[in-house]
């Protein structure tokens, strides 16, 4: 997120039902406090171990099914490292971080 990113929706439609946001904080929040809350769910709920920093995703395909849910193959590459990796999930969720960079 950018330096100056204010959110366009309520803090009360954004928050995940299980973990609100704190009740002091405006309605339209700043790009930190959403940073904030996101990294305390993440650790409230052990998810950091679930989660790559520093990786592009380079490909996802469908895997052949044989009539039962599709398994998805994905390939990365670890900046850090320079390793490429392939792994196979039973689902994939696609974020595309298109608030990164200002629209001026």
């Amino acid at each position: 997120m950018y330096k100056n990113l204010r959110t366009n929706l309520p803090k009360q439609v954004m928050a995940f039902p299980d973990f609100p946001f704190d009740k002091e904080l405006p309605s339209f929040l700043k790009h930190s406090d959403v940073q904030e809350y996101l990294e305390s769910y993440c650790k409230e709920f052990k998810l950091e171990k679930h989660i790559e920093f520093n990786t592009l995703v380079q490909n996802v395909t469908p895997l052949e099914s044989d009539n039962r849910a599709t398994k998805w193959k994905v390939t990365t590459y670890h900046l850090l490292t320079k390793q490429t990796s392939h792994h196979i999930f039973d689902g994939v969720m696609v974020c595309n971080g298109h608030y990164s960079v200002p629209n001026e």
